[in-house]
C-alpha cells in the first residue's frame, strides 16, 4: 500500500521485521530511520562516528513492497528525528536498487538491474498462493496463521502512521 504526499511517496513496510511507515525522498542524500522508532521497538542498533559525533545507526533490513515482490535491503541507516514517517529512503537507496516507480507503486526491477544490485540488496519474487490438498490441514492452518500475522502487522503499521500525523 502506498500513496503520494506532495512529491514524496509514503508506504507501509517492515524495518527489522517491525511494521513501519516509509517516506521515499529523492531530495535527501542519505536514508535514515527515526530515533524514536529505534527505541520504541527496541530495534538492534550500533554506535557510529558521524562527523566526529557519536550517533546511533541500524542496518535494518528494510523490506519494501513492489507490485509482485519486494526489495530487501541491508545498509546503514543513520538515526535522526523524523516527522511523518519511521524510515526515509534517500538517494543512496534509490541509486543502490535503481528503483522504478509508476506514480503509485514500485515496479519489478528490470533483469539488468537485478544483475547490478549492490551487496546487501536483493529483490524477491512473491510466488502465488500455495496449493493445499485436503490432507494437509496443518499447512492450511499455518497459512491462515501467517495471513493473520500479516493483517496484524498491517493494522499495527496503520496505527503507527495515525500516531505520526
Amino acid at each position: 500500500m502506498s500513496f503520494c504526499v506532495g512529491r514524496r511517496l509514503l508506504c507501509l513496510l517492515c524495518f527489522a521485521d517491525v511494521p513501519a511507515v516509509i517516506r521515499v525522498n529523492g531530495a535527501s542524500l542519505d536514508s535514515t530511520v527515526s530515533l524514536s522508532f529505534l527505541h520504541n521497538f527496541n530495534v538492534p542498533r550500533s554506535i557510529c562516528n558521524h562527523d566526529g559525533v557519536a550517533a546511533e545507526s541500524s542496518s535494518g533490513p528494510v523490506r519494501v513492497p513492489t507490485v509482485d515482490g519486494w526489495y530487501n535491503s541491508r545498509q546503514i541507516f543513520c538515526s535522526v528525528y523524523l516527522k511523518g514517517c519511521n524510515v526515509e529512503l534517500g538517494c543512496d537507496w534509490l541509486v543502490f536498487v535503481n528503483v522504478r516507480f509508476d506514480g503509485s507503486r514500485f515496479l519489478r526491477p528490470l533483469e539488468t538491474d537485478l544483475a547490478r544490485l549492490c551487496a546487501g540488496h536483493t529483490w524477491n519474487f512473491e510466488t502465488g498462493a500455495t496449493q493445499v490438498g485436503s490432507s494437509s490441514s496443518s499447512v492450511t492452518k499455518a497459512g491462515s496463521q501467517r495471513k493473520d500475522r500479516v493483517v496484524d502487522k498491517f493494522l499495527m503499521a496503520m496505527k503507527i502512521y495515525e500516531d505520526l500525523i
